[in-house]
């Protein structure tokens, strides 16, 4: 679709005007009843977020499904997003990936307000000063990336690969922005040692608060290359997707262990849902669940009604 087709969908199947700046638009989240509008949607890439409850997603689809299944937006959108899954591969041509220019690493005392709202920031999270050496995190003042902490990746050789910005204030827009690179990599390789097990994550702050030995996935699939070198390495792998993606742990770890990689899966107590909210020694102390492949997923199936694979 296009952007003012998609705008007005959204408006027809939310029955919410809602309201636009740039790329975004804001509506009332249609799943719960927040007093303002806090769901940001990017209209360019259909991803949402909404900054009360957190709810989100990287299509449109959940959003026109409140105007109906049957209505003629969520069908077209459907259709759309059907041929996109059966299109033959083209070769895609992605950005250069370039620190923005507007960057400054967060190890030097900028002296700013800024600088000052960033430290805070991190600090907030249990980000140390020793893990801004390690990871080379910094932030952007101005720009397209302005109130954002910047989050570097490095591959094997020391090769920046990626980075991802990270909002300091819900105003700011999205939680996360990237440009349009090759997510095909290794999350800072450069940090990884491969002949220790290895932790995957969800996101790069999850990472941080997991050890250096953590790969951010940035969403809940391996990419090829991360694919390709586990199979090469074979490391063990301690699974700590987020707590509310139990099911998406459980395909992950079916498809690693029939690969012959041996797999445990992180047990989330303590009313915790991710690393990055805990500390490290919080982290670190919860148990390691060996996956059993089947027995586990019929189990959970059984729980769940069996909706583990739909």
């Amino acid at each position: 679709m296009h952007r003012d087709r998609k705008l007005s969908a959204l408006r027809r199947c939310l029955k919410d005007e809602g309201w636009t700046k740039g790329s975004e638009a804001n509506f009332y989240c249609p799943k719960h009843e927040h007093h303002k509008r806090k769901l940001a949607v990017n209209i360019e890439n259909d991803v949402f977020h909404c900054w009360v409850c957190g709810w989100g997603g990287h299509n449109l689809l959940p959003l026109l499904a409140f105007g109906g299944k049957d209505h003629s937006d969520y069908k077209d959108y459907l259709d759309e997003q059907a041929l996109k899954t059966t299109a033959p591969k083209e070769n895609k041509e992605y950005d250069k990936v370039r620190l923005p220019k507007e960057f400054r690493p967060l190890c030097v005392d900028w002296g700013t307000p800024y600088y000052h709202q960033a430290i805070g920031y991190l600090a907030s999270r249990g980000i140390t000063a020793d893990d801004i050496l390690t990871y080379k995190l910094g932030y952007c003042e101005e720009g397209k990336y302005a109130e954002r902490i910047i989050i570097p990746s490095f591959d094997e050789y020391g090769d920046l690969n990626f980075f991802v910005g990270r909002a300091l204030w819900q105003r700011v827009g999205l939680p996360y922005l990237s440009g349009k690179f090759d997510k095909n990599i290794i999350f800072n390789d450069l940090l990884v040692e491969w002949g220790k097990d290895i932790t995957l994550v969800e996101g790069p702050f999850d990472a941080i608060k997991a050890g250096t030995q953590a790969i951010a996935l940035q969403g809940k699939f391996l990419s090829e290359k991360l694919l390709n070198k586990t199979l090469e390495k074979k490391p063990k792998v301690h699974l700590a997707l987020d707590a509310d993606a139990q099911a998406d742990s459980f395909k992950l770890a079916e498809k690693l262990m029939v690969l012959g990689i041996d797999v445990d899966l992180i047990k989330w107590e303590g009313g915790f849902k991710d690393p990055g909210d805990m500390t490290r020694e919080q982290f670190s102390s919860l148990k390691r669940v060996p996956f059993r492949g089947m027995v586990d997923v019929l189990k959970y199936k059984v729980m769940h009604s069996g909706s583990l694979y739909q």
